[in-house]
């Protein structure tokens, strides 16, 4: 499943950015919670004019590895402001319902993501997950981050930290994010590297 499910990543990052791709991003993410709790994640966003297209493999060590698909509209608000919607599922037998909502306030760039998984199984709880960041800087170098886990009614972290970025040649970025995390008592950091892809 892992390799099939990276097989078919691959294989669609290559056919969209030729066939209508207007942007291709991706981010690849190692995280550890000082508690033990190693994760892995991949994201490919394909983005087209009034459209999103969104894959992630996600790995957490001894808790979870799961594939997820999503497409819906990316809705232009009022100035620069945009809402990208997304709906699908995931290899969990999840049902898949996110949104993204990127704005700026005095020149200050703000992300909002919610992800919410509904359970089709029998007595599996549904998750939502909600990811803040607030640049602390117009270049957007330094970033305030917060992050949320909703487990049915279990609050199963909240990570408070700030994020580093430094951009790199070729539309590649380097992050790194130390956080705490005051409901599992927990001192860790996620690090990863982004890239950015525009069609000619």
């Amino acid at each position: 499943m892992k390799k099939a499910l990276l097989l078919g990543t691959i294989l669609l990052c290559f056919w969209t950015k030729s066939a209508f791709a207007q942007e291709l991003s991706g981010e690849s993410e190692f995280g550890a919670d000082g508690k033990g709790e190693s994760s892995f994640s991949q994201y490919i966003f394909y983005d087209v004019d009034r459209a999103n297209v969104l894959t992630r493999y996600f790995w957490v060590n001894h808790i979870l590895e799961q594939g997820e698909f999503a497409v819906g509209p990316t809705i232009r608000l009022r100035t620069a402001n945009i809402l990208k919607l997304q709906f699908g599922g995931t290899t969990n037998r999840e049902v898949m319902l996110a949104g993204t909502l990127i704005t700026r306030i005095s020149g200050h760039n703000i992300v909002y993501i919610a992800d919410g998984k509904i359970a089709t199984k029998s007595g599996a709880p549904g998750n939502l997950y909600e990811k803040l960041f607030i640049a602390l800087n117009k270049k957007g170098t330094w970033n305030f981050e917060l992050q949320d886990l909703q487990v049915g009614r279990e609050q199963e972290f909240l990570r408070i930290g700030g994020e580093y970025r430094h951009d790199l040649p070729h539309n590649l970025q380097l992050f790194v994010s130390p956080f705490y995390d005051p409901i599992r008592n927990a001192v860790g950091a996620e690090t990863g590297f982004r890239f950015f892809l525009k069609a000619k």
